[in-house]
């Protein structure tokens, strides 16, 4: 992978250093993780989501009983993705 170019880094710097970062930490709001995705540190939640494969090809025919199983099987699989 290549590492982010001189100009990328500096405009990452003076994000990060917004006084908004500080004032939210101050405030109880750690929004660390958009921070970090915010300065392509880690990827969005909706990136991972969109790397996860549904295993039901035909949702219209699926019983809502089935809909919600698939459904907690991806969010644990999205939930150890998200870890790593």
């Amino acid at each position: 992978m290549l590492s982010p170019s001189p100009v990328l880094k500096k405009q990452s710097s003076k994000f990060k250093s917004l006084d908004i970062w500080k004032q939210l930490k101050d405030d109880g709001n750690d929004l660390s993780w958009y921070l970090a995705v915010s300065t392509n540190r880690m990827p969005a939640k909706y990136l991972i989501s969109k790397s996860i494969l549904c295993n039901i090809t035909d949702l219209t025919a699926a019983t809502e009983e089935r809909l919600w199983e698939e459904h907690r099987n991806l969010t644990e699989i999205f939930l150890e993705t998200w870890k790593k």
